[in-house]
Order: C-alpha cells, then structure tokens, then sequence
C-alpha cells in the first residue's frame, strides 16, 4: 500500500483591507445626560467614534487618520473634551470624553478631519 505525501503549509491571515476614510459615525456614547461639575450626578461621558471608508468598512491601521475633537455648541461652563485628538484603531475606532463644566445647557460634539482636502466630520 502506498500511502499519499501530504505537506502541511502554513496559512497565515491576510490583514483586513479598507479604503480611505470617508465618513465618521457616532457608534456609541455611555450617557446622554451629564450633570453640572458637583451637582451629584454623573459628570462624565465617553463617545466612540468610527470611521468608515466609502463602502462601509472601518478603516484600518494602514488607513489609520487622526480625528480631532471639539465642541460646535456648549453651555460655556468649563466643559472639557480629552483628548483633543485621537488617531484610530485597527477598527477605525477612536474615543473621546467630555467632562461637564459648571453652567446646564446642551453640547454638541464634533468629530472632524481632513482626507485629501476634503473635511470629514460628525456632529
């Protein structure tokens, strides 16, 4: 009986591949109501961000960009945003947290960069 050669080879997986980022999307956020700075509630939040490329896929680290941080409407208390920026993960993941200041009111945060001249942002 002759028994058939069989070569063991090694598979290693191929990295995920992504276009360019193209448009950055709110994935989470772990409150949507923060109290003032010493009023006794929660006076913290954190805000997960996403980039994606134009078919829907995260970015990448070969893709990675550097989304900067601000605020487009605040109470102007002292509420602060750390970090200013953030460059994304192998999931095109980047977070932000926002600490409230001392004046109630409403906050919009704003996720943006550049991509080839172009501005791509989140409110």
């Amino acid at each position: 009986i002759q028994v058939p050669t069989l070569r063991i080879e090694q598979v290693v997986a191929s990295e995920p591949e992504s276009g360019r980022a193209h448009s950055i999307l709110l994935l989470q956020q772990s409150a949507t109501v923060i109290g003032v700075r010493e009023g006794g509630s929660e006076e913290v939040a954190s805000m997960t961000f996403q980039v994606v490329d134009s078919i829907g896929r995260p970015v990448v680290l070969d893709n990675s960009i550097l989304i900067n941080f601000r605020f487009g409407v605040q109470p102007n208390g002292g509420e602060s945003l750390a970090p200013a920026s953030a460059a994304t993960d192998n999931n095109g993941v980047a977070v932000v947290t926002m600490s409230s200041g001392t004046r109630a009111g409403v906050t919009q945060v704003v996720a943006e960069t550049a991509v080839s001249g172009k501005t791509v942002r989140s409110q």
